[in-house]
């Protein structure tokens, strides 16, 4: 789990990096864009922003690249030197953002693609345009075939959303504490939340099923606690978390 947290929370650093320079272009023709992705490739991460054509061919406008162990180091890279086609990544990511966007009727989502063997693996998490604030929950995991045209399996990972904001003190324990409904334990997409937003401190996953508290830390240390240790823990000030907002 550790492996797969830590892939996505540097798919989603590279991701970050490559926007942001993006957006930052005099030159930024916005017609020329419909989807992003960010993928490794022989020892770096591709940021690639563009459209499809009606074969659904994806045609990248802009791309970024970076060293796999430096995810934020993105530079400008031409689309001529991009290694091979990336259509059927660009295709899968297209398709879960599609679908999850709809079930949760939020369009800031962000696509994580794990390019496997004989398949794609995807996952699609919950973004924020506000500095300090990090949605956890709303997350997707999808498995597709390797020309990325065909959904395998879709997995809801988390039933609900809960808004944090690491900004205000009182707001942090009603993140840093849920009940999972739909998994034991807790997921790579949350310790990847955690590695990314280490703001965040720690967080805590109940799990009702077993009666255990897993500690996350963002580090990637995980920690499973009975319910009297972590009655004993110390805990943040401030007033409990909002019944509705602690089971994901």
């Amino acid at each position: 789990m550790r492996q797969r947290a830590e892939y996505i929370q540097a798919s989603e650093r590279a991701s970050i990096r490559a926007t942001d320079l993006l957006l930052e272009r005099k030159d930024l023709d916005t017609s020329k864009l419909q989807r992003f992705l960010t993928v490794p490739r022989e020892g770096f991460w591709y940021a690639l922003f563009g459209h499809f054509t009606e074969e659904e061919t994806f045609v990248p406008a802009y791309a970024y690249r970076a060293p796999l162990s430096e995810p934020e180091q993105m530079e400008s890279v031409t689309v001529e030197s991009l290694p091979g086609d990336f259509s059927p990544a660009a295709r899968a990511a297209k398709k879960a953002v599609e679908v999850t966007a709809k079930i949760h009727q939020r369009g800031q989502v962000n696509p994580v693609v794990l390019e496997e063997a004989d398949e794609l693996t995807l996952y699609v998490m919950q973004g924020s345009h506000v500095a300090g604030v990090t949605i956890l929950g709303g997350d997707f995991r999808f498995r597709f075939s390797q020309d990325g045209r065909t959904i395998l399996e879709q997995t809801p990972l988390h039933q609900g959303l809960i808004s944090v904001d690491v900004r205000v003190r009182h707001d942090e324990y009603a993140g840093a504490m849920h009940t999972h409904v739909l998994f034991p334990g807790p997921l790579e997409t949350e310790l990847a939340m955690l590695m990314l937003f280490p703001e965040m401190q720690v967080l805590y996953v109940g799990d009702p099923r077993t009666g255990f508290v897993y500690q996350l830390l963002p580090d990637g240390t995980i920690e499973t606690l009975s319910l009297d240790e972590f009655e004993k823990r110390q805990r943040p000030p401030g007033p409990p978390p909002h019944p509705e907002s602690t089971q994901l």
